[in-house]
């Protein structure tokens, strides 16, 4: 097996990339997890009606997330690594049918029907979802396997372990936040043994979208706490990798050559 897309870099030469993987995501989520979400779960600081919006917000996003993972597989071609495409469909058919759960946790948390039928995504909720499907369309298939089962499952692992305990607090349905825990446990793993020999194109590339991903998920659970105002102030930002806004278009594209979009 030889190296993705050029050598590897000379710092990275005769190791394993997937450790730079792994450590860029530990690094990025520990600065995440300092975020005022997790504080004001930790203080059982969100009110009842503030939790039913974020379930309201996350049934939005499953809903985008299902087209994400379906637009991945559609996205794919022959020229594409095929132990990739087999992991985003054995992780699609694991999903799909998840925004399912979470409008019946609605339901029974005392939300009607018509209720749902005026949810509205709000602007950072659906920025991530614009930035995860450029990924998917513009970025190396295997940066988009990062941004989905590292990043995402690794954000999601921790948002449902915490919440799922301030539900409980407030008496909260909330068996489909304790399951997505224990699913998102595996997911984040997934993928882990195709990074070992990445090169430098693929590699920077990753490393710049696991930082914006963790950077625009902090603008998101701002969003979902109602400090939409303050995020820029409370937000916590790393300085590992230089950001190039939300919608970043890879600059190596697919077969690292510069690529345009559009």
């Amino acid at each position: 097996m030889g190296w993705i897309n050029s050598q590897p870099p000379a710092s990275y030469r005769g190791s394993d990339t997937s450790s730079v993987i792994r450590d860029c995501v530990d690094r990025e989520l520990q600065t995440l997890l300092k975020h005022p979400y997790f504080k004001a779960c930790e203080d059982d600081a969100i009110s009842r009606d503030r939790l039913l919006n974020i379930v309201e917000q996350l049934y939005c996003f499953s809903v985008f997330f299902e087209r994400i993972l379906t637009r991945r597989i559609t996205h794919y071609s022959s020229t594409m690594r095929y132990d990739v495409l087999r992991l985003a469909r054995q992780h699609l058919r694991e999903e799909v049918g998840h925004s399912e759960l979470f409008r019946a946790c609605l339901l029974m948390n005392g939300r009607t029907e018509e209720d749902i039928s005026r949810i509205v995504p709000g602007a950072h909720t659906k920025a991530m979802f614009g930035y995860l499907l450029a990924t998917v369309e513009y970025e190396h298939e295997i940066v988009t396997n990062i941004a989905i089962m590292q990043v995402m499952e690794t954000i999601g692992l921790h948002f449902f372990e915490n919440t799922f305990h301030v539900m409980q607090k407030h008496g909260l349905h909330s068996q489909a936040f304790s399951d997505h825990a224990e699913d998102d446990k595996v997911h984040s793993e997934r993928g882990m043994d195709l990074y070992m020999m990445l090169g430098s194109p693929v590699l920077a590339d990753a490393e710049r979208v696991i930082s914006d991903m963790f950077h625009l998920m902090g603008f998101v659970f701002a969003e979902w706490l109602g400090d939409v105002a303050q995020s820029s102030e409370t937000v916590p930002q790393s300085d590992s990798v230089p950001r190039s806004g939300v919608l970043v278009v890879s600059e190596h594209g697919r077969n690292g050559r510069m690529r345009r979009a559009g």
